[in-house]
């Protein structure tokens, strides 16, 4: 049960700590859980009313407690049975029984919040509270596996919920090991590589269908493909033959095409003002494609290329200024990372926010299409911005401008 108004502290029924008391633990004055604000100039929190009555019962008004504010490790737990819930639910859970993740939260120092949701095929909806989560730190969380719960995580760049990432849903193997990294970069516009069934529908790919093009790109995509919904200021623009054919605030829903061959340029300008996004502060993205109506009820992908950056960053989302930086970039189509496009690339480099550039002369080529560049930094740079021309064969193409894309330290 939730209760409306605000908690005070005067409603306090047990004072944890010494003398000064360091917390305080209110219990629901009903059964049912207590979700609720808790004015208090000291730590609170909240507990349901049976396990407040059983902590009066047995220790009194006082407790010492001790713990770790930021555990290196953390368990999301979901037990879960299927057919029918057994007489007696009790469940003992091994490590080689969970997947193991080990988290990395990039950025600088600050406190962001983190939930994971579990989501069973028959469940309509899904509550659990965020819990805070250091950044930058790395921890190691462990996941109750099995395909009969998909997860969904989200994680925020602040405690109070701002400047949320969501990563795309899964379902976890019993002994399987993982890395994530959360806000690392470059983080750019793009589109996830593990999608939703129906994601397709709105245009996660890109498609065409008839004479209309239906696409959506979200306007933040960090290094471990997870992704914002709208945050940030945004203007796209779509062109054909040169002119301007429409514009909106977001590369998402139905854009006009025209029946016969064209030449179409795709305009995707995002700017993040909000303090707490380090990377980033401005991107600029260019896709150019051909395009002619598909045959009669026929939907057809987008030629819409995107770039994958590896870069060799610290926690803080920074590389050393001592030395040379050695990027990995990889120039493939929309949700298929691994089908690597053969393109005459070019890269520019930035260290003072895109006000001059430079064009990186080291740029090779790996067997797997894959390409390195060497940036070397100018004494007193703080951040790189990059800057990337893709051109395929087919003069599909993608052109990619980061404003600090990554710090310097």
């Amino acid at each position: 049960m939730r209760r409306s108004a605000d908690v005070s502290v005067a409603d306090q029924v047990s004072t944890v700590g010494e003398a000064g008391a360091a917390a305080v633990i209110i219990h629901h004055d009903r059964p049912g859980f207590l979700i609720t604000q808790v004015a208090s100039p000291i730590p609170a929190f909240t507990v349901e009313q049976a396990v407040g009555l059983e902590l009066l019962a047995r220790v009194g008004s006082r407790l010492e407690i001790t713990g770790i504010p930021d555990s290196p490790y953390v368990y999301d737990l979901f037990p879960y049975y299927a057919g029918r819930v057994p007489a007696k639910i009790e469940r003992r859970v091994e490590h080689r029984d969970l997947a193991r993740t080990t988290a990395h939260y990039y950025g600088g120092t600050g406190r962001g919040a983190e939930v994971n949701f579990p989501h069973r095929p028959y469940d309509s909806y899904i509550i659990r509270q965020a819990q805070e989560v250091a950044i930058p730190s790395t921890r190691t969380e462990w996941t109750t596996a099995g395909d009969g719960v998909v997860w969904r995580p989200f994680t925020w760049r602040t405690a109070g919920q701002d400047g949320g990432l969501l990563g795309s849903p899964r379902s976890y193997r019993a002994g399987q090991k993982r890395t994530e990294e959360w806000f690392a970069p470059v983080m750019r516009p793009g589109v996830p590589e593990v999608l939703e069934d129906d994601d397709a529908q709105w245009g996660l790919p890109g498609f065409r269908e008839g004479d209309a093009f239906t696409i959506m790109v979200r306007n933040m995509l960090d290094g471990g493909d997870h992704f914002s919904e709208r945050e940030g200021e945004a203007r796209a623009r779509l062109y054909r033959d040169g002119e301007q054919v429409a514009e909106r605030d977001a590369l998402e829903g139905t854009w006009p095409a025209a029946a016969e061959p064209a030449r179409y340029r795709l305009e995707l300008d995002v700017q993040h003002s909000e303090p707490w996004w380090e990377q980033a502060a401005r991107t600029r993205t260019v896709w150019g494609f051909d395009s002619r109506r598909p045959a009669e009820g026929k939907r057809e992908l987008l030629d819409l290329l995107q770039i994958d950056y590896d870069v060799p960053a610290g926690l803080d989302g920074a590389v050393p200024a001592r030395k040379p930086t050695r990027l990995g970039l990889r120039i493939y189509p929309q949700t298929h990372p691994n089908a690597l496009v053969n393109a005459a690339v070019k890269v520019w480099t930035s260290h003072d926010e895109g006000a001059s550039w430079q064009q990186a002369r080291k740029v090779k080529q790996a067997k797997d299409g894959s390409l390195d560049v060497t940036v070397t930094h100018p004494k007193g740079a703080k951040s790189v911005s990059l800057r990337v021309e893709a051109v395929a064969r087919d003069g599909v193409s993608i052109d990619q401008t980061v404003i600090r894309a990554f710090g310097l330290s």
